[in-house]
């Protein structure tokens, strides 16, 4: 059976666990007050007023530790729930309602379980409750025999009553918060994309500037290119000659027949500097 989560928060309501929103179920505290009815051996340890995901997640552990100690298999994905989401915290409160008609049955609370008085405890009562006299029964009997006693008066009060779900609204509410959780993941995609094409175009006009800071690069190094191999041909000439001058001047020492005249008139000319 599939029931909606207002159908759901109002049966949650109905047993004395006040929640305004399934979401609020990620918080531990309300999974905890459940499972203390269904099964009175469930511990007490959990944090009754948890303020952040760090202690919700603590609630879990502790539920998630009783599950397995009592073989319970229940879809309980903890990591997603403390994020106090719908869909994942709806889904686990469906299978929590199926098991609570499982174990209790006709979704009553059975008073000689001690469910009333637990979640008093939890929430700081210290008066018993079982002294009300909507729930006083002649004798004392045994949690197997309490449940038929206590759902055979006629003018049982809403916390022993279980609303009729009705799968097709259920169904359709279902559908609708899918609706608007993927308007929501389209408009948030939108943005992005919108955000992405306007990036983009900052980065192409950035782009261009830098296209033409590199052409204005690849220019300047093309005439440093040219200027270095005129420099370098005129390093050649300069050695050419230089050389040529070492040897004329070689020759003219080594050849001592000439006349002294003559040499220092050629090395005069050889050694002239430009006016």
């Amino acid at each position: 059976m599939v029931n909606s989560r207002k159908e759901l928060v109002c049966w949650f309501n109905g047993l004395g666990i006040k929640i305004d929103r399934i979401e609020d179920l990620g918080k531990g505290t309300s999974i905890c007050l459940l499972l203390s009815q269904i099964h009175p051996s469930f511990p007490t340890s959990f944090l009754r007023n948890p303020t952040n995901e760090y202690e919700y997640l603590k609630n879990m552990k502790i539920i998630q530790a009783f599950f397995i100690q009592n073989k319970i298999e229940m879809y309980f994905p903890i990591d997603r729930l403390i994020k106090c989401k719908l869909q994942d915290n709806l889904e686990v409160a469906q299978k929590l309602y199926k098991h609570y008609i499982k174990v209790v049955g006709c979704g009553k609370v059975d008073s000689n379980r001690g469910d009333s008085n637990r979640i008093d405890k939890y929430k700081g009562d210290s008066t018993p409750i079982n002294s009300t006299p909507t729930n006083s029964t002649p004798t004392n009997s045994t949690p197997t025999n309490s449940t038929p006693t206590n759902s055979t008066p006629t003018n049982s009060t809403p916390i022993n009553s279980t609303p009729i779900f009705d799968r097709s609204s259920s169904r359709k509410e279902i559908i609708e918060n899918l609706r608007q959780s993927h308007e929501d993941i389209f408009l948030q995609d939108s943005d992005k994309l919108r955000q992405l094409e306007e990036e983009n175009t900052r980065l192409k006009e950035t782009i261009s500037l830098k296209d033409l800071e590199i052409l204005k690069i690849k220019n300047v190094l093309g005439d440093l290119a040219s200027a270095k191999e005129v420099l370098r041909g005129l390093e050649e000439n300069r050695d050419f000659y230089f050389k040529k001058l070492v040897e004329i001047e070689k020759y003219l020492l080594e050849k001592e027949a000439l006349p002294e005249d003559l040499k220092n008139t050629l090395f005069e000319i050889l050694y002239r500097k430009s006016e």
